[in-house]
């Protein structure tokens, strides 16, 4: 998919749990696609959380997480 995308796209990182093998494998595979075919790869889910930054649903992000959301993505938009 990597190859499909247009030059210096934006690849960034999936949400979960930094202790799942899965995620980290994941990420690891993304990051390394990104580098592959020119594009940048960004940790979207790298700055810290906690229950502050989670939706009443406990699942989703509110305004706060989206908000720590854009600012680790915004500067590689631009």
């Amino acid at each position: 998919m990597a190859a499909r995308l247009p030059a210096e796209s934006v690849i960034t990182s999936i949400a979960g749990s930094s202790k799942s093998a899965r995620v980290r494998s994941t990420n690891h595979a993304l990051q390394e696609a990104a580098g592959n075919h020119g594009h940048r790869f960004v940790d979207a889910w790298g700055w810290s959380g906690g229950r502050h930054v989670l939706a009443a649903d406990r699942f989703h992000l509110n305004d706060l997480g989206y908000a720590r959301m854009a600012d680790a993505v915004l500067p590689h938009l631009l």
